[in-house]
């Protein structure tokens, strides 16, 4: 009932004042209170609203996607996105940095400064560093003998996998980001330069 009422409320086409508003406080009720239990209820519970937060980001309203990027870089602050969701939410705010508003191409480029500093990978992010612990855990599973090590093993490829996507899609937003330092609007470029 209570995702129907936020549902509803976050749909609220004239006010947008009252969707950021609700964008905010969940994203404070997922890093205050959901992140903690990791009870089934709990995480169904935040990523049903993971799902709004989502959703907002295309709203029709700028300053709301505005809003919602930086609720969504609170949230990588805080360690609170899934790691299987972090790419999604990485390509739809790289897609941000088109955006006709000024507002959201320059929430998106700060969220793309605060992914950088709060990123799950690590300081450093040398593709090559990560295509070297991909092919070690590849040839590692290959002499694994026991469940244990095998798992392990598994484990590390997919973190290495998940690294490289980070570091291509990163890569992807620099040519975007270099032209929005030739942008008209100053706050683009100041934001570049940042």
């Amino acid at each position: 009932m209570m995702r129907y009422k936020i549902f509803y409320l976050s749909n609220f086409k004239k006010l947008y004042t009252m969707r950021n508003g609700i964008v905010h406080a969940i994203s404070r009720v997922i890093s205050n209170v959901l992140v903690k239990d990791t009870s089934e209820t709990s995480i169904k519970t935040r990523d049903s609203l993971l799902g709004i937060l989502q959703e907002r980001l295309r709203d029709t309203n700028a300053y709301t996607r505005s809003k919602v990027i930086q609720c969504w870089g609170h949230l990588c602050q805080e360690k609170a996105v899934p790691l299987n969701l972090l790419p999604e939410i990485v390509d739809i705010i790289i897609g941000r940095l088109h955006d006709k508003s000024a507002f959201v191409r320059k929430a998106a480029v700060q969220f793309l400064i605060t992914i950088l500093e709060y990123n799950p990978y690590g300081h450093s992010l040398e593709k090559s560093l990560y295509q070297q612990k991909l092919e070690d855990a590849k040839s590692s599973l290959n002499k694994a003998t026991d469940s244990q090590e095998k798992q392990k093993c598994t484990t590390l490829i997919a973190y290495s996998t998940e690294a490289l996507k980070f570091i291509e899609q990163i890569e992807s937003a620099i040519p975007v980001a270099v032209r929005l330092l030739n942008s008209k609007t100053s706050s683009d470029v100041l934001e570049c330069i940042h």
